[in-house]
C-alpha cells in the first residue's frame, strides 16, 4: 500500500504520523505531540477516542475471552 495504510489523507511528508494514544478529541503521537482530531479518525463519531463506558465494554469482553 503506498504510504502504508488505505487513505491518503493519513499521509504527510516526510513520513505519516504515528498516533500512540487518542483520549475524547484528542490524539498524541509517537514523539508526544498533541493534536485536535477534527476529522474524528473518519469513524470515533460523536464517541471520540477511547470513551470510558466503550472500553469498559471492550475490557469486559476480553477479559471473558
Amino acid at each position: 500500500m503506498p504510504g502504508g495504510n488505505t487513505r491518503s489523507a493519513l499521509f504527510y511528508e516526510p513520513f505519516p504520523l504515528a498516533m500512540a494514544k487518542g483520549e475524547g478529541c484528542r490524539l498524541w503521537d509517537a514523539g508526544g505531540h498533541e493534536y485536535l482530531d477534527f476529522i474524528a479518525e473518519f469513524s470515533a463519531g460523536i464517541y471520540g477516542h477511547s470513551h470510558p463506558q466503550i472500553r469498559a465494554a471492550i475490557d469486559a469482553a476480553i477479559d471473558d475471552g
